[in-house]
């Protein structure tokens, strides 16, 4: 009875001690609950080391198999690109425009 009520709240019969009664009985089957499944799962190591590496394996098979997809970053199309021209040092800057608006009617002439 430590968690949500007082002892003394809890011997009424206000909302609030039947309140703090239930979540007291339901939080001790969840506690008891919990026990149980430790205490099999100390009792049976072998079996749970072997479930634990069945699940670990069948998860990552996931991958392969197409039911999950694996990527670091999504791919996402934003339907650009990006065209690196290398020059000279010595070409001017109205020079470099030329250039540029060349490879500009290029790839619009492409697409």
């Amino acid at each position: 009875m430590s968690r949500f009520g007082k002892l003394s709240d809890n011997t009424r019969s206000t909302f609030s001690a039947r309140f703090s009664r239930t979540v007291e009985s339901v939080f001790e089957s969840i506690k008891n609950w919990y026990a149980n499944v430790l205490t099999a799962g100390l009792h049976h190591k072998t079996a749970v080391l072997l479930t634990a590496l069945v699940l670990l394996i069948g998860s990552i098979a996931l991958i392969p198999a197409g039911f999950i997809g694996f990527a670091f970053t999504p791919e996402v199309d934003r339907g650009e690109f990006m065209v690196t021209l290398d020059m000279n040092p010595q070409v001017t800057v109205y020079q470099n425009n030329q250039v540029t608006m060349q490879v500009e009617k290029i790839i619009n002439l492409k697409t």
